[in-house]
């Protein structure tokens, strides 16, 4: 029971830390990310609207998965053609 108390606290303390970094952020950068994905699921899904991107680095960073292995991997810039491919 105490570890299951300790998994609890931890994933408390983790969940209050993340809202906190999300709601210090100013409010400018979260309307303008809203207007470029529309929706939650179009940012999970990747799918956002180029036309409202200010930057080529808006819209090429993320990740990608390693077909070799399957692994999802950090990458600091994708192609267009890896983008328009997804």
């Amino acid at each position: 029971m105490l570890i299951f108390g300790m998994i609890l606290l931890s994933l408390s303390i983790f969940i209050f830390i993340l809202g906190f970094r999300v709601f210090i952020k100013p409010k400018n950068e979260y309307i303008h990310n809203h207007k470029i994905t529309g929706s939650v699921s179009n940012a999970l899904q990747g799918g956002i609207n180029y036309s409202l991107a200010s930057s080529p680095e808006e819209i090429s960073k993320g990740f990608t998965v390693d077909v070799r292995n399957g692994e999802l991997v950090s990458c600091s810039q994708l192609s267009r053609e890896a983008i328009k491919s997804i």
